[in-house]
């Protein structure tokens, strides 16, 4: 069975839900033979994509509220990526190379040959 892809209008991924996002894990980083701590190591499984970020409506937060799999927000990315794990940090740009505006955490990733469907949840200062 043959695929019949997808290519998301240029205007999605120009209006006003459209981001960069950045996909990562963040390990402590270890002691250095001196005892000296090290910087934190980032592998990543997204850089600077282009994605559609949108918030999940009332009614959706509340069908999701006190399951295991809550969130606050939906990432679509088109180009494909590496499974993001549940638990990867996701940083949000207005730009390629432009500081982070938001970061959330992945609660659930879902491939639909297409495109892939994140659900996050906002994390909090």
């Amino acid at each position: 069975m043959r695929s019949l892809g997808f290519d998301a209008p240029g205007e999605l991924r120009t209006d006003g839900y459209s981001v960069i996002v950045d996909i990562y894990i963040e390990k402590p980083g270890e002691d250095d033979p001196d005892g000296n701590p090290q910087p934190p190591q980032r592998t990543y499984y997204v850089e600077d994509a282009p994605a559609d970020l949108q918030p999940r409506s009332g009614s959706q937060r509340a069908a999701q509220s006190g399951t295991v799999h809550e969130s606050t927000h939906v990432l679509f990315l088109w180009e494909p990526v590496a499974e993001a794990p549940v638990g990867a940090m996701v940083d949000v740009k207005s730009e390629v190379g432009g500081s982070v505006s938001r970061s959330f955490t992945v609660v659930f990733t879902a491939r639909w040959g297409t495109h892939v469907e994140i659900d996050l949840k906002a994390v909090t200062a």
